[in-house]
């Protein structure tokens, strides 16, 4: 009897509770979500990926010895520590490139090191080269990792997350 109707029931997760409705609503409406950038790049790439991420807490198994070469989350990472540390804490690039350079050694995710000692010539040249543009421009780092909560996108959902570096003109 069940499988010949057309219109959802109970079973297959409709919920007719005025009462029920109101409480899911209240607990986990629109009107409550905040959320990030990252997730929301999360949820419109696959749904279920999201679900298991966000709302479950269930994390992919990453399995250390099979790192050939670094990830493209942990260079990109690499990058954004490296160039936030420069900015914000002065020295010379070199040395500050070494040294994340050794605590990515450290945490074992640089894979194999003849494929890594190319891949560090290349965050060199490329930092080098990034920063040296920087500097020739009228505008200099002025805040880092700056945190935003609640700026409304598009009704009712609100946004939040952090903003890498936020630049001033050099003449205010």
């Amino acid at each position: 009897q069940r499988w010949r109707e057309r219109r959802l029931t109970g079973h297959d997760g409709l919920i007719e509770s005025k009462a029920a409705r109101q409480l899911l609503r209240e607990r986990f409406g629109l009107e409550k979500l905040v959320i990030s950038a990252t997730s929301l790049e999360d949820v419109f790439g696959c749904p279920f990926d999201y679900f298991q991420k966000h709302v479950l807490g269930l994390e992919r198994w990453e399995e250390p010895e099979a790192t050939v070469v670094i990830e493209s989350k942990d260079l990109g990472t690499l990058y954004h520590d490296i160039l936030e540390d420069f900015f914000k804490n002065g020295g010379e690039l070199t040395a500050v490139m070494q040294r994340h350079f050794d605590r990515f050694e450290r945490e074992g995710v640089t894979g194999y090191p003849s494929l890594w000692a190319i891949k560090k010539e290349v965050v060199r040249d490329e930092l080098t080269a990034f920063v040296a543009r920087d500097r020739t421009g009228d505008w200099r780092p002025s805040e880092f990792e700056k945190k935003f909560d609640g700026i409304a996108v598009a009704a009712p959902v609100r946004l939040r997350g952090k903003i890498d570096r936020i630049d001033l003109s050099t003449d205010g």
